[in-house]
């Protein structure tokens, strides 16, 4: 069964269109993602306990529309399956009036914090409950890296991290759109994100950002000292 979790587009969502941006609309994504793992009783301060933690490791989001200033949205979320070492989880993005605004599809992992190996999710029971088994038509697709031109760098800093010391999921997202110029943004709308993570990105790393441009689509290979840490799939429309 899905759970919804309702929200508002407060002034810090928005660019200049007044609009939510794509790291908003994903940061609201997986806030839902823990509070319903939270509601379900394995959010972090439940792995926590057994020195575990949830990674995600692939994320696609199709947009048809985002949501406005001060709009008032819902999303749905719920476990699709759960397999020894991932768990699928889905999300729609409603508006007031129950209209789709966004669909999304996550893969998730759990760790041990201490050695960072990936957990058995078998291990628990009580967690293969909360499979429904209701899937979407999206789903992450695998983003090979492309041997594209740099186009920035960033080094992490203290606003970037989270509680575990890596950079934030979003933060990579941000990242690589501010690699592009502004006027592709007055111009276009990114109606589809695929992200995939390789490995994590700590405090004071240099991210090197490259780009190849097939399109309307932008792939992007973020590398720390010639180590992958993600590879992603932007694409763009033109605005009507």
């Amino acid at each position: 069964m899905a759970n919804r979790y309702d929200f508002t587009i407060t002034p810090r969502d928005v660019d200049f269109s007044r609009r939510a941006t794509l790291v908003s609309l994903c940061d609201y994504i997986l806030e839902s993602a823990g509070k319903d793992a939270d509601a379900l009783g394995f959010g972090l301060r439940n792995l926590i306990r057994e020195h575990a933690a949830w990674v995600l490791s692939r994320m696609a989001v199709e947009i048809r529309r985002y949501p406005d200033q001060y709009e008032c949205f819902y999303i749905e979320t719920w476990v699709e399956s759960v397999e020894k070492l991932h768990t699928v989880r889905n999300f729609i993005v409603r508006d007031a009036e129950d209209r789709v605004l966004a669909e999304a599809c996550t893969y998730w992992s759990v760790i041990d914090i201490r050695d960072r190996r990936v957990k058995d999710l078998t291990g628990f029971p009580k967690y293969l409950e909360c499979v429904t088994g209701e899937a979407l038509s999206i789903k992450p697709v695998r983003v090979r890296p492309v041997r594209p031109e740099p186009a920035g760098m960033h080094r992490v800093a203290y606003t970037d991290i989270d509680f575990n010391g890596h950079a934030n999921t979003t933060r990579y997202i941000g990242w690589m759109l501010d690699t592009l110029p502004l006027e592709e943004f007055k111009e276009k709308t990114i109606d589809r994100l695929d992200i995939n993570f390789m490995r994590e990105s700590m405090f004071g790393a240099v991210v090197n950002i490259a780009c190849e441009r097939k399109e309307e689509t932008l792939v992007f290979s973020l590398t720390r000292e010639n180590t992958a840490l993600c590879n992603a799939m932007i694409r763009l429309k033109p605005n009507l």
